[in-house]
């Protein structure tokens, strides 16, 4: 706008007209200044903060505290995310422990080799959240306790 005004745009983020605009992460959560009335930077509805950089109550980030992670509701089933994180590596360990008991050695390589891939495929696919159908996304979420990886908890949401 000229002088010393400077209004962000979407993406951006500054708490007034003096302050230099950062960067948001996710990119989506700032909607920029409002020009016409020569307002601060706003945050989209469900982020709050410097830079809409947190998730408002009741929202938590879709891939634990990964910044660029969007944030989405709560939902019912905090839950079942706590009996997932017990049940779902307590299944691995029992699949390996009866492998080790059961399988000849070369069979017992081809199947750890088998646990690898997947746990680097799951992985990958975890890397790739933001490109992944909805759905598919929950799924590998889901099969992340096989990695001992707890960020499909939801810190942000209440169990009861």
């Amino acid at each position: 706008p000229g002088g010393y005004r400077v209004w962000s745009l979407p993406g951006y983020f500054n708490p007034d007209e003096r302050t230099v605009p950062t960067a948001c992460y996710p990119f989506v959560a700032c909607l920029g200044s409002n020009s016409s009335l020569g307002e601060a930077s706003y945050c989209d509805r469900n982020y709050t903060g410097r830079a809409c950089s947190q998730c408002i109550p009741q929202y938590h980030r879709q891939i634990g505290d990964d910044a660029r992670s969007l944030c989405v509701a709560c939902s019912d089933d905090a839950l079942s995310d706590v009996v997932k994180a017990i049940i779902v590596p307590l299944v691995f360990f029992a699949i390996v422990t009866f492998a080790i008991g059961v399988m000849e050695e070369s069979r017992l390589d081809a199947f750890v080799s088998m646990l690898v891939s997947l746990q680097q495929l799951i992985q990958i696919a975890l890397n790739m959240n933001t490109y992944l159908p909805p759905d598919f996304n929950a799924f590998v979420l889901a099969l992340s306790p096989v990695l001992f990886n707890y960020n499909f908890i939801r810190p942000g949401c209440t169990i009861g």
